[in-house]
């Protein structure tokens, strides 16, 4: 049956899995499938240059119906607005923003009911010039997601007024290259709460480079946002204990280089998120202070720094993480290490506790360690008295050959080199963790995957078994899930995956 035969309702659902680049080479293919393409096609549009802005304007505005009602996710750049060169008069910003990009702008907003996803830089400055543009965007009424990069007190201050059932809210302070390590961007927490207070249908709340202002906080009392479950901060300052109180039931937890205006701002152990499932962590190259109280088990730890286990290197705060780990007892491990050989945090953060899932990003260009080889050899052996069921090692960097150990016959066959690491780095894991079933190896783009089987007819010793790639995935799914994380139990059934 050819893709025409195909009903219109499943064959509606089939092009929806299409890119929107690739359902826009569909439609130019038969006169039959370009009405529906061309809906896949339009839904989600990226504006980053003038050019492609004034374009899309002309376009989807000469056949509303048929073309700018299909927009359901826009992402604008500064690059499409022709963003001002920042001086110290307030009004230049305005002046030298264009003004023909942001009346554009205004009209595509002014015809698009059923926008979902909205992503828009510029915002302070945008909103100054066309004040058209916020009156669009609060009459949406089935908008969902809204990102706003360059957003400053005045945008605070309107972020009441949207119709549309928001799920997430992100914002974005001003980057200042010359103030990195304190956000220029000045935001009050009173003004914040009470705009995540105005939706109760607000799931995500992201916020970055960020300087969250208090005043009286012993005094002020808000609603809890109970809906929302996701908090993702980065490079932004402010005391975490104080939006617990309003967020009571967080989740998934993201903190990257983000701290308190001083210590006392996460002294408050009675103040924590109780029930993540999800951390993800980076800290600042400082006296590392952890801007929350971890009290409670999660799920998953992401480390997003790469961890030099090497105590002797004062920048990598090994005994900081391993601390992280210890207090948050994860059941999953994520993290990027280089090539260093640190058996104290190894055998601190493996062994013990509840971790079951170890997944590592190796990264071989690093600049004081070269001999990935030897950290694949030595750090196994240091995981001996876990109970790890599943390892994933990673390495991305196309030059990983140089740094490792390969024999004579294969240096000069990229091929067979990289199929003698990939199955070395498997045996050696079979070997040094008696607690692993699983196993996967991505060197570069290409990940290979093994269940670990004993031998049969009575023989001692387990043996390496290759599967598909399905098979990896649904069981990694599997141990990464709440199920799993109730019964801590690998049933062989589950690598029967069809």
């Amino acid at each position: 049956m050819g893709l025409l035969g195909v009903d219109l309702d499943v064959l509606v659902s089939i092009i929806s899995f299409l890119s929107p680049k690739d359902a826009r080479s569909l439609s130019r293919t038969t006169r039959a499938l370009h009405p529906i393409a061309q809906n896949r096609a339009l839904s989600v549009v990226v504006l980053d240059t003038p050019t492609k802005l004034f374009r899309a304007h002309e376009y989807l505005l000469g056949d509303v119906e048929t073309r700018l009602r299909c927009l359901r996710v826009l992402t604008v750049t500064s690059r499409a607005l022709k963003p001002p060169t920042r001086t110290d008069d307030g009004d230049a910003d305005v002046l030298r923003l264009d003004a023909g990009s942001a009346r554009a702008l205004a009209e595509l907003f002014e015809n698009v009911p059923s926008l979902q996803e909205v992503s828009l830089e510029c915002t302070e400055v945008l909103l100054q010039l066309e004040p058209r543009i916020w009156n669009a965007l609060t009459t949406l009424t089935v908008l969902a997601v809204v990102e706003f990069k360059d957003a400053h007190a005045g945008v605070l201050a309107r972020l009441r007024g949207f119709r549309g059932p928001l799920r997430k809210l992100t914002l974005h302070g001003f980057v200042d290259p010359n103030t990195a390590e304190s956000p220029s961007t000045k935001l009050s927490f009173a003004g914040l709460a009470n705009a995540w207070c105005a939706y109760p249908q607000l799931e995500h709340i992201g916020l970055s480079n960020v300087d969250i202002v208090t005043t009286d906080p012993g005094q002020a009392i808000f609603a809890p946002c109970y809906n929302v479950h996701s908090l993702d901060i980065s490079h932004s300052r402010g005391p975490l204990p104080s939006i617990i109180d309003i967020l009571p039931n967080i989740r998934s937890l993201s903190v990257c280089y983000t701290r308190g205006h001083t210590d006392a701002d996460v002294d408050q152990a009675e103040k924590c998120f109780g029930h993540l499932t999800l951390v993800r962590y980076r800290t600042i190259y400082a006296r590392p202070v952890l801007p929350w109280v971890p009290t409670s088990a999660v799920r998953r730890l992401d480390l997003a720094n790469v961890v030099e286990t090497d105590t002797k290197r004062y920048w990598s705060f090994p005994q900081h993480y391993a601390n992280l780990v210890q207090k948050t007892q994860p059941l999953i491990l994520c993290l990027s290490t280089c090539s260093s050989t640190g058996s104290e945090f190894w055998t601190g953060v493996v062994c013990g506790g509840r971790l079951r899932c170890l997944n590592v990003r190796l990264h071989a260009n690093w600049r004081c360690h070269t001999n990935m080889s030897e950290w694949l050899d030595k750090v196994p052996t240091f995981w001996k008295n876990s109970n790890l069921l599943y390892v994933r090692i990673y390495i991305g960097e196309a030059n990983f050959l140089s740094r490792m150990d390969i024999p004579a016959s294969l240096r000069e066959d990229t091929a067979a080199a990289i199929t003698f690491v990939r199955q070395t780095t498997s045996e050696r894991l079979l070997t040094c963790v008696p607690s692993v079933r699983l196993i996967a190896v991505k060197l570069i783009d290409e990940t290979s995957w093994w269940r670990v089987q004993r031998n049969g007819d009575g023989e001692p010793g387990r043996r390496l078994v290759p599967i598909s790639r399905d098979v990896g995935h649904h069981v990694e799914a599997y141990l990464y899930s709440e199920e799993f994380e109730q019964t801590l139990v690998l049933d062989e059934s589950r690598f029967d995956h069809r």
